[in-house]
C-alpha cells in the first residue's frame, strides 16, 4: 500500500502508514524504506529523504545509489562522493549516478574520470557522458562519444542535436536529417538550435509549422525566437494561441512568459502582463502547484504581497517550491519578520534556501545579529556554501571578527569557504592576513580534482543567494582560471568586471602567464598592469621571466 500511495502521490498518506507499521511493531524491510526515500525525493523533500536514509537500519545498493542525485540537487558534492566510496557494493546504476551528479554540479572532468574508471557501461552510461559533453560544448569530446556508442537509441541522436548546436543550427540538422527515429525532444532540440543561434528565424518557422507534435518548450521556442527579432505582434499573437492550444500546454510556462519574458514588456506595460497572466491562472481547470509557485514568484517580484499570499492560501498542495517563492518573495521585499514566522512555526519542513535568503535580507538591511541568531541558533544544520556566504555577508559589511568566527565554524571547508575569508581581509585592506590564510589553504593546486569547475560553480551560484561578489572575488576567480590554463576566460572575466579594472587584476592573469608560458597574453597582461600602476617594477620582473623561460625552451 505504501508503493501505492507514494506512486499516485498521496505522499501524507504513504507517510502516515510507514509509521504506523513501527507502531505496530510491523517489520519494514529494505524495499519499504527505499520505496519512502524515492517518495520524498520525487517530490523534492531532500533533507527528509537524508533523515530517512541515514535511520535505515540495513541498506542495499538501490537505498546507497537513489541519495547520489539528492545530494547532487543539493549542490553537495562531497557528500556525493563520500557516499559513493562508502558503499559496500556498487553496479553499473551507480557509477552512472555519479557521472551524472558530478555532470549537474559542472565538473565534467570528474565525470570523465568515472566514466572511464567504470568496470562495465550500458546505453544509459554511454548517454550520459554523451550528455555531459554535449550540454558542456565539448564538441570534440561529443562525436568521439557517439562514434565510440556500441549502440545508438533516440537519445543519443538527441544529444548530438544539442552538441552539434554548438557548431552551428546546419550542424545540428545534419544529425537531425540523418536521425532513423524522431520523438518531440528531437523537434524540440532542432528547434531550439535555430531560436538560440538569433539568426534563423525563417527556419524556426519552418520547423515549427512542421512539427507533428508541441509542447510548451516547442513554443516557448519559437516565442524566443519571434519576440527576440523584434516581431512583438507576432509574439503576442503565438502566445495567445499557445494560452488557447488545447492539451499538452505547460500553463506554468504561459504564467512565466507573461510575468518575465522581457521582450514583451518592451510592447506592453509590466502590470498589463501580469494581469494576463492572472487570468490564465484562474482560468485553469485545477490550480496545480508548479503554476501557483510561478504565479507567486511573479507576484512578489513585482511586491504584490497580498496577492501572492491569496495565492498560496488557495494552493490544495503546497510542496517545497510553494514555500520557497513565498519565503523567498517575502524576505526579498523586506517582510522579515511574516518570513522568519513562516519559516519558524508553519513550514512543515526544513528547507535551506528561504532561510538562506532570509539571512541574506537581514543582514542586507544592517541586521547583523538577527542573521546571525538565524544562522547559528534557528537552524539545526547548514552547509559550508550557507556558512560561507555567511563570511561574505559580514566582510560586506565591514564585520571581519564576526566573518573569521562564522568561518571558525564551519566543519567542513572547501575551497569557496577559503576564497570567502581571503576576500574579506582583502576588500578590508588586510593584505598580510589575507596572505596569510591563503598559504594555509589545503587545496591550492586547483588544476586537480575539479576545483575550477567547483570555484566557478560557487562564483555563479553567489547571484542566486543575493550576493554581489566583491572585487576579491574576481581576483580570486581570475587567479583560478588563470593557473588553470583558461588565460582567455580570465583576460574576459576582466573586461567584464562590474568595478574599473585595476593593477592586481591584471598582474594576477601576468602571474598565470608566467605559468602557462604564454609570452603573447603575458605582455598585453603587463602593458595593462603597467597602465594602471605604472611604479609597480613588479610587473617587469614577471614579464622577463616569460621571456626567460621562453628563449631557454
Amino acid at each position: 500500500m505504501i508503493t501505492a500511495y507514494a506512486a499516485n502521490g498521496q505522499l501524507d498518506l504513504a507517510r502516515k502508514m510507514f509509521a504506523d507499521m513501527e507502531d505496530r511493531e510491523i517489520a519494514r524491510g529494505v524495499v519499504t524504506w527505499n520505496t519512502m526515500i524515492q517518495a520524498y525525493i520525487e517530490v523534492g523533500r531532500f533533507d527528509e529523504a537524508r533523515n530517512l536514509f541515514h535511520s535505515m537500519p540495513d541498506r542495499n545498493v538501490v537505498s546507497w545509489t537513489c541519495m547520489i542525485p539528492v545530494y547532487a540537487q543539493l549542490g553537495e558534492i562531497e557528500n556525493c562522493e563520500d557516499l559513493f566510496t562508502s558503499m559496500p557494493e556498487r553496479n553499473v546504476v551507480t557509477w552512472t549516478a555519479m557521472i551524472q551528479a558530478y555532470t549537474h554540479n559542472g565538473n565534467i572532468r570528474n565525470a570523465a574520470r568515472i566514466f572511464n574508471t567504470m568496470p562495465e557501461w550500458n546505453l544509459v552510461s554511454w548517454n550520459s557522458m554523451l550528455q555531459a559533453y554535449a550540454e558542456g560544448g565539448h564538441l570534440e569530446e561529443s562525436k568521439r562519444i557517439f562514434s565510440a556508442l556500441p549502440q545508438r537509441d533516440i537519445v543519443s541522436w538527441n544529444l548530438m542535436i544539442t552538441a552539434r548546436s554548438h557548431e552551428s543550427p546546419e550542424a545540428a540538422n545534419a544529425i537531425f536529417v540523418a536521425m532513423p527515429l524522431r520523438d518531440l525532444v528531437s523537434w524540440n532540440s532542432m528547434l531550439t538550435a535555430y531560436a538560440q543561434s538569433g539568426h534563423h528565424l525563417c527556419e524556426a518557422k519552418i520547423t515549427f509549422d512542421a512539427m507533428p507534435g508541441r509542447d510548451s518548450i516547442s513554443w516557448s521556442s519559437i516565442l524566443s525566437s519571434v519576440a527576440e527579432k523584434g516581431e512583438i505582434e507576432a509574439a503576442k499573437v503565438l502566445f495567445d494561441a499557445a494560452s488557447a492550444s488545447a492539451g499538452g500546454i505547460d500553463s506554468s510556462a504561459l504564467i512565466a512568459a507573461y510575468g518575465d519574458l522581457g521582450y514583451l514588456r518592451q510592447a506592453y506595460a509590466q502590470h498589463g502582463h501580469l494581469a494576463a497572466a492572472k487570468k490564465i491562472y484562474h482560468n485553469l481547470p485545477r490550480f496545480d502547484a508548479v503554476a501557483g509557485n510561478t504565479m507567486i514568484a511573479a507576484l512578489l517580484e513585482r511586491g504584490e504581497i497580498a496577492q501572492a499570499r491569496e495565492i498560496f492560501d488557495g494552493l490544495q498542495e503546497r510542496n517545497a517550491g510553494s514555500w520557497n517563492a513565498l519565503i523567498t518573495g517575502l524576505a526579498e521585499n523586506g517582510e522579515l519578520e511574516p518570513a522568519r514566522v513562516l519559516l519558524e512555526f508553519s513550514m512543515p519542513w526544513l528547507e535551506l534556501k528561504p532561510w538562506t535568503a532570509l539571512i541574506a535580507a537581514y543582514a542586507h538591511r544592517g541586521h547583523f545579529e538577527e542573521a546571525h541568531a538565524i544562522f547559528t541558533h534557528r537552524l539545526p544544520e547548514h552547509d559550508s556554501i550557507l556558512a560561507s556566504l555567511m563570511v561574505t555577508l559580514y566582510a560586506q559589511h565591514g564585520h571581519i571578527p564576526q566573518a573569521k568566527a562564522s568561518f571558525d565554524g564551519i566543519s567542513h571547508r572547501t575551497t569557496v569557504s577559503w576564497n570567502s575569508l581571503v576576500a574579506a581581509y582583502g576588500e578590508s585592506g588586510l593584505l598580510r592576513d589575507a596572505s596569510r590564510v591563503f598559504d594555509r589553504m589545503p587545496e591550492r593546486n586547483i588544476v586537480h580534482s575539479g576545483l575550477l569547475e567547483r570555484g566557478w560553480r560557487y562564483f555563479q551560484m553567489m547571484g542566486d543567494y543575493g550576493i554581489d561578489p566583491i572585487r576579491d572575488h574576481y581576483h580570486c576567480m581570475i587567479d583560478l582560471l588563470s593557473r588553470a590554463g583558461d588565460l582567455e576566460m580570465a583576460r574576459e572575466l576582466i573586461r567584464t568586471m562590474p568595478f574599473e579594472c585595476d593593477a592586481l587584476a591584471w598582474k594576477t592573469l601576468l602571474g598565470g602567464c608566467k605559468v602557462q608560458d604564454d609570452a603573447g597574453r603575458g605582455e598585453d597582461a603587463a602593458r595593462s598592469a603597467l597602465g594602471a600602476c605604472p611604479q609597480e617594477s613588479s610587473n617587469y620582473v614577471l614579464l622577463a621571466d616569460i621571456y626567460s623561460s621562453k628563449s631557454s625552451s
